[in-house]
């Protein structure tokens, strides 16, 4: 069917307005929902503003959206490097022994023992992270804001939260990668339940004491803990600071930067993310995670599978591993609780 002037005019317009995938492929028109006749249109002289009356028919007007509240992303914030464009798994030799230098008098009468280096590699691999969910046809055609923005920047942010705590609590078992609290050689640091300033310090010790002290240093712990820590004095005498002073997410402890973020546990047993209710707290160089990311996050529309239904489905994709390079440069607490 052919047609031009005002109707041709309109049906371009609200075509424009469509996603593509809906755009009319078979000769017909769109026409505006809010075209009336003039029956119509004296039939919308009721009182908009009264009960019963009219006001049912008003559609309200669609205002800013209003997000769900996320917990924050911070280890890269922190310092943690992220390496993108790779492809296959990446291996990083590491030196875990050094050569022994000994001091000889004049003409010894014994060769100086030989002594090598040791080494080692440690390996990232891809691994899939991914996310699904739906939203109905009708939805993507009527929604404002627009459905499919939001749902796509909502999975992106989903899957950078959940990197960013996979490098906090991953169980380098079960598909995910290692995080700081299930590794090896990171130092653990007994906390007496209610934490004081000293035992904070304890923790910049132990990495000071495997020579890890140096580059991004700082502190992570739930934003419950931080909050206990901005109102616990150092000492208990006059004038004495507060443990933590500054904003939630760059804040100081003992001179070093700290930051609190809901992706830390406050439920811990232990080193196990769940199970209890102690509350994790990390001091390190932070610059010594690494993120690796073997492809882009890939989002997949399909239109097709649930279509009966009238539900579109997006699913996502992404590739994803993070090493430490040295546990030693971390300290992770255990037993912290808030009384």
């Amino acid at each position: 069917m052919k047609f031009d002037g005002l109707e041709a005019e309109v049906h371009r317009h609200l075509e424009k307005t469509l996603p593509a995938e809906f755009r009319s492929r078979n000769g017909g028109i769109l026409v505006p929902t809010d075209l009336r006749t003039p029956d119509e249109v004296w039939e919308r002289t009721l009182q908009s503003n009264v009960a019963a009356k009219g006001a049912e028919l008003i559609a309200s007007g669609t205002g800013e959206f209003i997000e769900l509240l996320r917990s924050q992303a911070m280890v890269v914030r922190l310092g943690a490097r992220v390496l993108t464009g790779l492809s296959s798994p990446i291996g990083f030799p590491k030196q875990t022994g050094g050569v022994t230098a000994v001091w000889v008098g004049e003409n010894p009468a014994a060769d100086v023992a030989d002594s090598d280096l040791a080494l080692g590699i440690i390996t990232m691999a891809p691994k899939t992270l991914q996310a699904s969910t739906g939203f109905s046809r009708q939805l993507l055609v009527q929604g404002s804001p627009n459905a499919e923005v939001m749902v796509r920047t909502d999975i992106t942010e989903q899957h950078s939260r959940s990197i960013d705590k996979a490098a906090i609590h991953g169980l380098g078992a079960a598909g995910q990668p290692l995080g700081i609290y299930n590794a090896p050689d990171v130092n653990a640091v007994a906390m007496a339940g209610n934490v004081s300033f000293g035992e904070l310090v304890d923790m910049v010790t132990a990495v000071g004491e495997d020579n890890a002290a140096v580059g991004a240093l700082g502190y992570l712990t739930t934003v419950a803990m931080a909050g206990k820590l901005k109102q616990a004095l150092i000492a208990a005498s006059a004038g004495s600071d507060m443990i933590w002073t500054g904003p939630l997410d760059d804040g100081r402890i003992a001179g070093f930067r700290a930051a609190a973020t809901t992706q830390v546990s406050k439920t811990m047993s232990g080193s196990s993310e769940t199970g209890g209710s102690e509350h994790g707290i990390i001091f390190g160089n932070w610059a010594e995670v690494i993120i690796g990311l073997f492809s882009t996050l890939e989002l997949i529309t399909d239109p097709f599978r649930l279509k009966k239904r009238g539900i579109i489905e997006v699913t996502s994709f992404q590739m994803a591993d993070l090493i430490l390079r040295h546990g030693e440069s971390f300290a992770k607490s255990t037993g912290a609780t808030l009384a």
